[in-house]
């Protein structure tokens, strides 16, 4: 038994590399109200040498986003969970605020806080 346990944990481990920063967001009816979409705001950096950043949102958009503007948003109007992957010219980011905005008017109903949950980076 102690021979197994010492076999398992002397193995090498697989060397998995993925350069995509990776994350999970979730958004529930509190996060999308009815009558309202969610629009998710960050910042980031890119590495030096790049000028745009290539992005998955998850909901079956994707972008370039151009580094001149450092601030990114998208919108997601269902609840659930989306898969958000930047591509590995990225350098670092942070969210800055995310807000529940009434689809008929474009007018902020509140701030909100979907759930985020980091996959890889």
């Amino acid at each position: 038994m102690i021979t197994a346990m010492a076999q398992m944990f002397s193995a090498p481990l697989p060397e998995v590399w993925n350069e995509e920063t990776v994350f999970d967001l979730e958004f529930t009816d509190a996060h999308i109200p009815d009558g309202c979409y969610c629009q998710v705001q960050f910042e980031f950096s890119l590495l030096d040498g790049n000028d745009k950043l290539g992005i998955d949102w998850g909901d079956g958009s994707t972008q370039e986003w151009p580094a001149a503007s450092t601030t990114i948003a998208h919108n997601w109007e269902a609840t659930g969970t989306y898969r958000v992957k930047f591509d590995r010219r990225l350098k670092w980011f942070r969210f800055t605020t995310a807000y529940a905005v009434d689809k008929s008017t474009g007018q902020m109903r509140g701030v909100v806080r979907p759930f985020a949950y980091p996959v890889q980076w």
